[in-house]
């Protein structure tokens, strides 16, 4: 990096212990940078399915529509609900979906400390 005034490395170790773990940049406004995996997973009646795990950064744009199909193609129809990052503008629907979504991130959470 010295001698060619580079100033990032691809796929460096930030853990001895998890070489495993990169820095993913995600824009957002508390961290700008975040640790860990990105993870889209399904809940049926309880049940975690993981439909993608990546520890690479990656666009998760087209994952709803995939995931979506999936659950379609699982089940013959398709997901009641759906829940994502995104923020709706309706308040009281964005209350109904937080409620939901809580309990999706504590699964994602989970998977990620395990």
């Amino acid at each position: 990096m010295y001698r060619t005034n580079w100033r990032s490395i691809a796929d460096r170790l930030v853990s001895i212990s998890q070489p495993h773990v990169r820095p993913i940049v995600r824009g957002k406004a508390s961290a700008s940078t975040e640790f860990g995996m990105k993870l889209s997973i399904s809940v049926v009646d309880g049940w975690s399915m993981v439909e993608q795990l990546s520890w690479n950064n990656y666009n998760e744009g087209g994952d709803l529509v995939r995931d979506s199909e999936r659950y379609r193609e699982r089940y013959g129809s398709y997901p009641a609900s759906v829940h994502a990052d995104k923020h709706r503008a309706r308040r009281k629907q964005i209350r109904e979906d937080e409620s939901i979504r809580n309990a999706v991130e504590g699964r994602v959470g989970v998977a990620r400390r395990c």
